[in-house]
């Protein structure tokens, strides 16, 4: 069985088209459709379902996509044995969410850089359902994100550690110590976009005790949603390590909301089929270092 077809056959398969795996491989469109037809031909089976340009996997396909991502990694671990190539270089593509990418996390890609100056990252910054789409399609190599454990047979968990997700208004806000959600209906909220987990749950909690609050703004950029909150415009919630310097700065203060608790993970993640250079692996280590103590 030919190597190329197969790897062919996955790029197809992750682009949904035969054009776009043949500008990917630099290959004509009519290399690609004759090295999938070989291989249909010598499997017996059709392995995309074709209407007009539009393909999409069939049955089969999809059955023997895992078996071509196992080929293709078993090929990449031979060759790199063999050929002695451990030592770290190329391009790590990293998904990360917003949240991860504003804290001092972050400083671990930047050793990483100064260890393995043959490395180049390219960071993409995105939603956790956007990157976790983007890692199964090949579009990125790693992703390091903060959400609820991610169970997906298709992904797994390189590193993970527990994180939590505080409530937090300026220095000399008067809100209790300790309170309620119930409480903090007539507060001005600043919180993160809809679309955010740790948003997600506080709205669905709020649903639960047929709650709403005043969210006077919308924002993704974890930075700025501190300092409106540090001049006392409205209280919100962000991960512990978003907060360190704030804290530690006085300028704002958290509180404890008890029925509204929410406890997440610092998770890295890789496409479970994919192979993983050694750069990959590394930037990996370094990053499930960094979770693992304190900020």
């Amino acid at each position: 069985m030919n190597l190329k077809n197969i790897r062919t056959f996955v790029t197809a398969a992750e682009r949904n088209s035969f054009t776009a795996a043949a500008v990917e491989l630099h290959y004509a469109q009519s290399t690609v459709t004759a090295q999938i037809d070989a291989l249909e031909r010598e499997l017996g089976v059709k392995l995309f379902i074709r209407s007009g340009k539009n393909i999409s996997l069939s049955d089969a396909g999809r059955t023997f996509l895992g078996y071509a991502y196992r080929m293709l990694s078993l090929q990449n671990d031979v060759e790199s044995y063999f050929r002695g190539e451990e030592r770290i270089f190329g391009t790590v593509r990293l998904g990360i969410i917003e949240s991860v990418s504003a804290s001092d996390y972050v400083t671990a890609v930047a050793s990483f850089l100064q260890e393995n100056p043959e490395v180049d990252i390219r960071m993409l910054v995105g939603t956790t359902l956007e990157l976790t789409e983007k890692l199964k399609k090949g579009e990125v190599d790693l992703v390091f994100l903060l959400d609820q454990p991610v169970q997906d047979p298709d992904l797994s968990v390189l590193a993970r550690a527990e994180a939590d997700v505080l409530f937090f208004a300026a220095s000399d806000h008067d809100v209790p110590a300790e309170t309620s959600l119930a409480r903090l209906q007539d507060e001005t909220w600043i919180l993160t976009e809809p679309g955010c987990n740790y948003r997600r749950i506080l709205d669905d909690r709020l649903t639960a005790l047929n709650l709403t609050v005043r969210n006077n703004l919308e924002a993704g950029v974890t930075g700025m949603i501190i300092d409106f909150v540090s001049r006392d415009i409205g209280i919100s919630l962000l991960p512990v390590f978003n907060l360190k310097t704030a804290l530690e700065q006085k300028r704002v203060r958290t509180f404890d909301v008890t029925d509204c608790r929410i406890r997440m993970e610092l998770q890295v993640l890789a496409n479970r089929h994919h192979w993983l250079s050694p750069a990959m692996r590394r930037l990996a280590e370094i990053l499930k270092d960094a979770i693992s103590k304190p900020l």
